[in-house]
């Protein structure tokens, strides 16, 4: 419990510090033009307080008009605008335009402009002129400030890289996160491979979502709410697939099930509505069917007592209700969408990834002991069929002398003490590209990497001498044969083999 809340700390922690980040982001320097401006639409005209988003049913450019004094500065920055494309006048010349307001719609909500003013600027009072295109919403919607380049300049460069360049880097952790995982789903046979298609396919979807966040344009309106609904139906997918990939039942449960039809249901809502305002307001039904998703998930886990998935997963819930209260006051915030979500997708991402490093390692050790002798430690003679050697190695084929005679004078416990001595004195002297396999009983095979035959008559000579000296009081030692290994391993054990035989029998027959 107490690792736990400490990971809930944590989270907490880290939604703290992306939410002053986001307020670094929205705060101005140098001198904010939050206040009462002008706004124009037709002929109407009224006064607004900045920053602000307008909601209209039809296409249209209005204007917003404040005056400024000289001194403040000579560059103006606006760090977020909502619209298709707008156009800057200074003192009635226009100084800056995003896009043709006429002609296309751009995706400029997730960008920070910052317009050189030095060239219009006149002594004394200017007028500052801001022409939105607006196809369904438009607004300055983080205020925006003057100052002197000079002072303001770390301030943009900080906040263009987190607001814009960031979801750059995001895209491609997003991506090559999927990549890993949708890999896995055909490199292993068994464990997890539908959980890591499912989170693959979220991570790659929510990449796919993120272009949202990027500055492109289109000819017309149409056209560009068409993408954004792919766009946004992918963000709902990836929301879907990621719960999908906290399932352990393989996706048959009836929760996931209802989550499925109404992950559906949104995107066909979404999806149908034929005006971009009747869009608009259908991503707040979005954003609460998600928020919802999100909040099971986080309950889930919590009961499913998986704790390594909670700190993603609690700072991505408590960032969505945050954003879900900032889409219902109007006031969207790109940073800590895409940053929530990213928790959420890497999060979860690494969970998965230390879960297959996990099962691989429990692959090695079971393959390991498959392998391996659990009486000596050393290999079995199953490591021969993955063996590669090369003509430049030397197997060395050993048979204990006078083993016997200790299992049946002293007992079997004995015999297997000194197969265990045998293989610490092996294992002392041999190289460390060097390595025993017990070849059956009391049959040992040495694998001797780049040794020539003297070298390898030396290496078994010492290993003599030392066993030698622990089994004098039980008359123990071994004979060997040794052979350069060939083309065919399974000829040259052999050989080595008739070549130790041999060295049994001169004994014999020398006694």
């Amino acid at each position: 419990m107490t690792k736990f809340f400490g990971r809930i700390a944590i989270s907490l922690f880290i939604f703290a510090l992306i939410y002053f980040i986001s307020l670094y982001i929205s705060t101005p320097v140098g001198h904010s033009l939050r206040g009462k401006w002008q706004f124009l639409n037709g002929e109407k005209s009224k006064y607004i307080e900045v920053p602000f988003e307008v909601m209209i049913k039809h296409p249209q450019v209005f204007t917003v008009v404040t005056k400024f004094p000289a001194k403040w500065g000579d560059t103006l920055v606006l760090p977020e605008v909502n619209g298709g494309g707008f156009e800057v006048y200074l003192n009635g010349k226009k100084i800056y335009q995003v896009g043709n307001i006429k002609d296309r719609v751009e995706n400029i909500w997730n960008r920070v402009f910052f317009i050189p003013m030095f060239s219009s600027l006149k002594p004394g009072e200017n007028t500052l002129k801001i022409k939105l295109f607006a196809f369904y919403n438009a607004g300055l919607t983080i205020t925006p400030y003057i100052g002197k380049y000079p002072q303001i300049e770390k301030k943009i460069i900080i906040t263009e890289f987190l607001k814009h360049d960031t979801i750059l880097i995001i895209m491609g952790i997003a991506i090559a996160l999927a990549v890993i995982l949708l890999s896995l789903t055909f490199i292993m046979k068994k464990g997890n491979r539908k959980r890591y298609f499912t989170i693959g396919m979220s991570s790659l979807l929510f990449a796919i979502y993120l272009l949202d966040l990027q500055h492109w344009y289109v000819n017309n309106i149409s056209t560009y709410i068409w993408i954004r609904k792919i766009l946004i139906i992918s963000l709902y997918l990836a929301v879907f697939f990621f719960l999908a990939g906290l399932e352990n039942n393989n996706g048959r449960s009836k929760r996931l099930k209802i989550f499925f039809a109404g992950t559906i249901l949104t995107s066909l809502f979404v999806f149908a509505q034929p005006t971009a305002l009747q869009y608009k307001f259908s991503l707040s039904v979005g954003a609460l069917f998600v928020a919802v998703m999100i909040v099971f998930s986080v309950l889930k886990v919590y009961l499913d007592e998986n704790y390594e998935l909670i700190l993603p997963i609690t700072l991505t819930m408590e960032i969505t209700i945050y954003v879900v209260i900032l889409i219902l006051e109007e006031k969207p915030n790109a940073f800590l969408v895409s940053y929530g979500a990213l928790s959420l997708i890497a999060g979860i991402g690494i969970f998965l990834i230390k879960d297959y490093v996990r099962n691989y390692s429990n692959m090695v050790v079971l393959h390991k002991a498959a392998m391996t002798d659990p009486l000596t430690g050393m290999f079995n003679r199953q490591v021969l069929k993955n063996l590669e050697l090369s003509q430049h190695d030397v197997i060395a084929m050993i048979d204990m002398d006078g083993f016997k005679k200790v299992n049946d004078r002293y007992g079997h416990e004995k015999g297997d003490e000194l197969l265990k001595t045998f293989c610490e004195k092996s294992t002392e002297l041999l190289r460390n590209q060097d390595f025993v396999i017990r070849y059956g009983g009391d049959e040992f095979l040495f694998v001797l990497r780049n040794c020539n035959k003297k070298e390898a008559i030396s290496i078994l000579e010492r290993v003599r001498k030392s066993f030698e000296k622990e089994s004098i009081q039980y008359g123990v030692t071994f004979s060997y044969g040794i052979e350069r290994v060939g083309k065919n391993l399974e000829e040259t054990i052999k050989k080595a083999d008739l070549k130790m035989y041999h060295a049994k029998s001169s004994k014999k027959h020398s006694n």
